[in-house]
């Protein structure tokens, strides 16, 4: 048999030598984290390493499963082109976290093995001396040394299995929490991104750039916290984010900003929708609801703005959306963490808006002039009086112009009283039906501190001209209202004290005419 040569031998080597460094990859620094409410746009640093390839140089860097190459923008240094982008779809390798574990599942799901085993076997001993009872012959003293000691052995088995069954519980606990542990770290992808660059040529064996890339299974939920303090005529406001990492990479030190808008990652552009004009329907927007969804483009590392301050942060207008500068953060793949966004005083007038013809409490409501104008995505919100907690709901704003209702407060009540209505004829030939109401509004205020109220009542609209209508109010109601369908007061009451608004409508309609006077009568 004959023998590989020195040379022969040292050529193999060589050529394996050349080909491990021809597939470096490089090992990236993140630098900075956009996230979005479904996505992230990741910026990534690194000196890569290249090696000559025909008419150009190669290097590697590796991307998430989660990111998609197509949205991958490259920053070369000045005066080296990039020539080729080839991605790669390839098996991932587990980072240090991932593999302990799995080798922590791997001893638990052993053990939980010999814990199930272990319950079987003392199903089977109690099983075989509960058989003994039915097949078991001899004396008296026989049988009373028999039932001793099955009572012994069944016990035994019994507190047995107990423990085993505890046992089983809590290690099967335990293995689901880290399977969900790992579904979190790595996500629902298996492979990674090998992505081979293509490089003008030169004398440079390494070549620092910096890219972006957009990537899923991450992203933020925005949660408030608005408190009414009507003592202090303030509202306190809180934004925090909640923080969702499932990219299988720790952010370690990045700088992480908050988008207000929703990314797109498709990398066509969208269809042309039909241009058809037709008779529209006329829709209620609530302009205050919306969140605005546009795409926010990727930024190069060298062009992002100065750090935020620890705990404070920055906004940043970028068209008709956000973006909120953090500053420095550590998120650990797969955490789901609270950072905080703004917190704010908001000077506030606070009243209380009543409708007695159909509820008795006076509903505590704020309108806000915010000195700069927001962007607030939809999340959950909070409510809160004076530090008691009212109820959580949806909330999103978007302006400078904020009015808000905080609920009912019980404090402050309202209640109608009937005095009088009747009906009948009028004029010498009784050719007129009439109808005639009485009642008073009666206003309470039940706090320690003086408040604004406003009281809101239907007022009686006749759709015919041949009924006519007479409406007095004592106080009488204001003239300047823009609702004509509703009458309003204002009123300011003392501590502990009440005011009554005495109402009276007078009706008439021709006597052959079907009148139908209302839910009032």
């Amino acid at each position: 048999m004959l023998k590989p040569s020195r040379p022969t031998i040292l050529s193999l080597l060589w050529s394996c030598l050349l080909l491990l460094v021809t597939t470096v990859t490089a090992s990236a620094d993140i630098t900075a984290v956009t996230l979005f409410p479904d996505s992230a746009t990741i910026e990534e640093h690194a000196d890569i390493a290249v090696t000559p390839a025909n008419d150009q140089r190669t290097g590697t860097i590796m991307l998430p499963g989660q990111a998609d190459p197509s949205s991958l923008a490259f920053f070369p240094p000045e005066g080296i082109a990039l020539t080729d982008i080839s991605p790669q779809s390839v098996l991932s390798v587990d980072s240090e976290q991932l593999t302990a574990l799995k080798k922590e599942l791997e001893t638990l799901e052993t053990h939980k093995g010999q814990l199930e085993a272990r319950a079987k076997g003392l199903a089977a001993r109690m099983e075989f001396w509960q058989s003994r009872q039915k097949t078991e012959q001899g004396s008296l003293e026989q049988f009373t040394k028999l039932a001793l000691t099955m009572g012994k052995e069944i016990e035994a088995a019994m507190i047995g299995m107990d423990e085993a069954s505890k046992k089983l519980q809590k290690i099967s606990e335990d293995i689901d929490r880290i399977k969900q542990r790992i579904t979190a770290i790595q996500g629902t992808r298996k492979k990674n991104w090998k992505i081979t660059l293509g490089f003008s040529p030169g004398k440079e064996t390494t070549i620092p750039c910096s890219w972006s890339y957009a990537v899923r299974e991450c992203g933020w939920t925005p949660i408030y916290r608005l408190e009414a303090l009507p003592e202090q005529k303030q509202v306190r406001f809180t934004w925090q984010a909640k923080v969702h990492q499932g990219t299988g990479v720790d952010w370690n030190n990045v700088r992480l900003s908050l988008a207000t808008g929703k990314t797109h990652m498709r990398p066509t552009p969208p269809r042309i929708r039909p241009w058809i004009l037709k008779p529209s329907e006329p829709v209620s927007i609530d302009s205050t609801s919306f969140m605005l969804e546009e795409a926010a483009a990727p930024q190069p590392v060298m062009k992002r703005a100065a750090l935020a301050a620890p705990n404070q942060a920055v906004e940043q207008r970028k068209g008709t959306f956000s973006t909120w500068d953090l500053g420095p953060r550590t998120i650990v793949a797969g955490d789901d963490v609270r950072v905080r966004v703004k917190d704010a005083v908001w000077p506030a007038s606070f009243t209380y808006i009543l409708r007695p013809s159909v509820n008795g409490f006076g509903f505590l409501h704020t309108k806000i002039d915010i000195e700069k104008s927001l962007d607030l995505p939809h999340g959950e919100a909070m409510f809160l009086v004076d530090g008691a907690f009212l109820h959580k709901q949806g909330f999103s704003f978007s302006g400078k112009k904020l009015d808000l209702f905080f609920g009912p407060d019980p404090l402050v009540t309202a209640k109608a009283v009937l005095k009088d209505k009747k009906s009948g004829t009028s004029g010498v030939f009784s050719n007129k039906e009439t109808w005639t109401w009485d009642w008073d509004l009666i206003i309470k205020n039940h706090k320690t501190m003086p408040i604004e109220a406003v009281v809101e009542e239907p007022r009686p609209i006749s759709r015919d001209e041949a009924i006519t209508l007479k409406v007095t109010g004592t106080p009488a109601p204001g003239e300047k209202n823009n609702k004509p369908e509703i009458m309003i007061w204002s009123l300011k009451l003392a501590p502990g004290t009440e005011q009554t608004i005495s109402m009276h409508v007078e009706a008439e309609a021709p006597e052959d005419m079907n009148v139908d006077p209302g839910w009032r009568w």
